[in-house]
């Protein structure tokens, strides 16, 4: 009976093989799902890439820069509560979580640019004719239809007044402003090409280099 038994366990080889693998193809899977995620995300596809960091983590949760890559792209989207739950597990990000928490706040209605069909250049003139444009498109009381028409335009108000508001303020706005460079920047650096990031800063260095030759001949 223990002969049979024996004959029937596998070997430790086979098991340590298999074993190696799955591993082996874990990793792979986790590979393909970056290069996928970085390609979606130069491509503006950042509902996209945000499932490929989705699925490395899956795979494996330790992957930082990747909940890193995918906590950018959900604020990108402007999905900042999903965004803030990733980031907030990573360790040393404080200042990406206290921008996180500040967009949040200030794009609780969506982008404020947006709203208001507005560049994010555009100057206080174009900000309040874009105000009165919205407010004679949505105002409720001149609403003939529905209820829930109406509630539809009541709720579109609530967000472009906020968004009026916000603009007009120049303090807000430039908080904004900042807080929404920080994190582009942040995420082009996070995203950029490593060795066409180093071609970059040699061709920078060359040049310096050669205008001070010149200079001093």
């Amino acid at each position: 009976m223990n002969e049979e038994l024996e004959e029937r366990e596998p070997p430790a080889t086979v098991v340590y093989n298999s074993m190696a693998n799955e591993k082996n193809k874990n990793d792979a899977l986790i590979q393909e799902n970056k290069v996928k995620g970085n390609m979606f995300y130069k491509l503006g596809r950042l509902e996209e890439a945000s499932e490929c960091f989705l699925r490395v983590l899956d795979m494996d949760d330790d992957q930082v820069d990747c909940r890193r890559r995918l906590g950018l792209c959900l604020l990108l989207l402007g999905r900042h509560s999903q965004a803030v739950t990733q980031l907030e597990k990573l360790d040393d990000q404080e200042d990406l979580v206290a921008a996180a928490r500040t967009l949040q706040r200030m794009q609780r209605h969506g982008c404020p640019y947006y709203i208001l069909g507005i560049a994010e250049d555009a100057n206080l003139k174009e900000i309040k004719w874009a105000y009165r444009k919205r407010t004679l498109k949505f105002n409720p009381d001149n609403c003939q239809g529905s209820k829930d028409e109406r509630q539809r335009r009541m709720d579109i108000m609530q967000k472009v007044n906020y968004a009026n508001d916000l603009l007009c303020d120049a303090d807000e706005r430039r908080k904004y402003n900042a807080v929404r460079e920080f994190i582009k920047d942040l995420a082009d650096s996070v995203f950029a090409d490593p060795q066409k990031t180093m071609k970059a800063k040699r061709k920078k260095s060359g040049r310096t280099t050669k205008r001070k030759k010149t200079k001093g001949n």
